[in-house]
């Protein structure tokens, strides 16, 4: 229950933690036109598909361009021939790579995603990158409401789809991909065009997606979405657990699992 079922079952106190040792990783980020971008992903999509388990990649739109990062946590040496093609997607891409330190590599968006601003955020599982997903994406960027408007998406496997996903309460350990839709403004006048943008794209990208989510990623509250990202057998066995850690349901400010009556 606590490995993915969001608060609903008490406070944790406390962590151990297995610290692994890291250093320098290899990342590269590159910049692709609007135009290109179709090409680009379904080439990214190609080269994922085999990459060693060290190499991981995420991309975003924004009104703007496409932007590509490759990671490689490996053997330092190989990395700059394994992040190197995601350089040349559809023509050569605007952008660098190198070696860097993690916390460097981390900290590239603190100021993109800084504190103070207004977010709505809602995400999906991909079972792959295809064409019809990435022809929604690009089509969703000819209506953003502000310029920091994105589809923000990252690439699962490795590590994650080693455990049965009926393991534990996360759900979508067989997804190749994820997706957040995130509009980000500022100013407060933009409120309702914003959301309205977020769930309208959110809704046509969740038509596309795999059965389940991840709470996490879930800006709106109440309904069904615990039922719906969990799925109706596990949604059942977590609500024994709330039953009976929580039958009042004190650990309710979240995706909330309701107690049977």
């Amino acid at each position: 229950g606590v490995r993915g079922g969001g608060g609903n079952f008490g406070i944790v106190t406390k962590f151990h933690f297995h610290m692994h040792e890291l250093g320098s990783v290899t990342t590269g980020s590159w910049e692709y036109e609007l135009a290109h971008g179709r090409k680009a992903l379904l080439r990214l999509a190609e080269i994922a598909r085999t990459a060693p388990r060290e190499l991981t990649t995420a991309f975003n739109f924004t009104r703007k361009n496409l932007s590509i990062t490759a990671f490689h946590s490996g053997m330092p040496g190989l990395g700059l021939e394994i992040v190197s093609p995601f350089s040349n997607l559809a023509g050569v891409g605007i952008g660098t790579y190198g070696s860097t330190d993690f916390t460097k590599h981390q900290s590239r968006s603190d100021d993109h995603a800084r504190w103070g601003r207004r977010y709505y955020a809602k995400g999906g599982y991909l079972a792959v990158l295809s064409g019809e997903v990435i022809d929604c994406m690009l089509a969703a960027m000819t209506s953003t409401p502000s310029p920091d408007s994105e589809i923000y998406v990252i690439q699962l496997g490795g590590a994650i789809s080693d455990i049965s996903d009926d393991a534990t309460a996360y759900t979508g350990r067989a997804a190749q991909y994820y997706w957040i839709v995130q509009p980000i403004w500022d100013d407060p006048k933009l409120d309702v065009e914003c959301l309205a943008w977020g769930r309208k794209i959110a809704a046509q990208m969740t038509a596309l997606s795999m059965d389940g989510n991840y709470v996490n990623e879930q800006a709106d509250v109440g309904g069904e979405l615990a039922l719906k990202a969990y799925g109706a057998e596990k949604f059942k066995r977590l609500q024994k657990l709330k039953t009976r850690f929580d039958p009042n349901n004190l650990f309710r400010l979240n995706q909330n699992i309701q107690p049977s009556s």
